[in-house]
């Protein structure tokens, strides 16, 4: 994990977002942070012709000294030879950050989570899903109460269909190895059917895929799986929480405006989104 892309907008939810990636160089081995800022914001991008990306030099006087006080602080919290970079960019929003991932070999995407205002949280929502859905690499969602510690647990949350042909195990353990972090693999589902035939083939699927890599196995039931896999990462000392997007209802449990609790502001765990097995985003 080499080079690591850190998307903010100055707010207090980026800002702590950055501070974790930051502190995470030394687990990683990341060899280059960059701090990327949008010109265009979200709501006004979409209509507006792709204008030409500046680099440090010809950025905003205001906004590159924000950028450049934010990157000599990253500096002193990041792995001794992290080289830290600004980018602005002024091109739309989801479709720069797609061009730069692609023209900078970007390994992981991070962002933050909005914890105040109501419509603050849905801009942000809508902003960090766009993102997810758009984006070819993995993407990190930090939230605001995120403890900024090492990583020594980290569980995959599986909604158990079609684990063989879907699951992105070699890139799972590579992250888990990366860390040197314990794995749990976690179903949470609102009804328990362990009788069913399909449940039965994916359960074995499941444990065929991860026995050799000394995985614990955790089923739990909970009318909101959302909120059910967050809480188990909390009750079980978990640092990161992976998952796979592979249907709408995902961003509507973990971002729409219908989380129960707000589950996406006031959780304390970090979330890896993961690309399915196979899929690709064209840049």
């Amino acid at each position: 994990m080499r080079n690591i892309l850190l998307l903010t907008d100055f707010s207090q939810a980026s800002l702590h977002a950055a501070r974790y990636a930051a502190s995470l160089t030394s687990q990683v081995s990341a060899f280059r942070i960059i701090l990327y800022h949008s010109a265009r914001p979200a709501a006004i991008a979409a209509e507006v012709p792709f204008a030409q990306a500046y680099y440090e030099s010809g950025a905003d006087d205001s906004v590159y000294r924000e950028l450049t006080e934010l990157k000599n602080e990253l500096l002193s919290l990041a792995y001794s030879g992290t080289i830290v970079d600004i980018y602005v960019d002024t091109r739309p929003f989801i479709e720069g950050i797609k061009v730069f991932i692609k023209e900078e070999s970007i390994d992981l995407v991070v962002m933050g989570t909005s914890g105040k205002g109501k419509v603050e949280r849905v801009l942000m929502g809508s902003n960090t899903v766009a993102i997810i859905r758009e984006c070819p690499v993995a993407v990190m969602i930090v939230p605001p109460k995120a403890m900024v510690e090492p990583i020594t647990s980290v569980v995959f949350a599986t909604d158990l269909k079609d684990v063989r042909e879907s699951t992105p195990v070699h890139r799972i353990k590579w992250i888990a190895a990366l860390f040197k972090a314990r794995l749990s693999v976690v179903n949470v589902s609102e009804e328990r059917a362990s009788v069913d035939a399909d449940v039965i083939r994916e359960q074995r699927d499941l444990h065929d895929v991860w026995t050799a890599q000394g995985a614990e196995y955790f089923y739990v039931t909970h009318k909101d799986p959302a909120a059910g896999i967050m809480e188990f990462a909390e009750a079980h000392d978990v640092q990161l929480v992976m998952v796979i997007p592979r249907e709408k209802s995902f961003f509507d449990s973990f971002f729409g405006r219908s989380v129960s609790n707000e589950l996406a502001y006031h959780t304390t765990v970090p979330l890896l989104v993961l690309r399915e097995k196979g899929q690709s985003v064209s840049a």
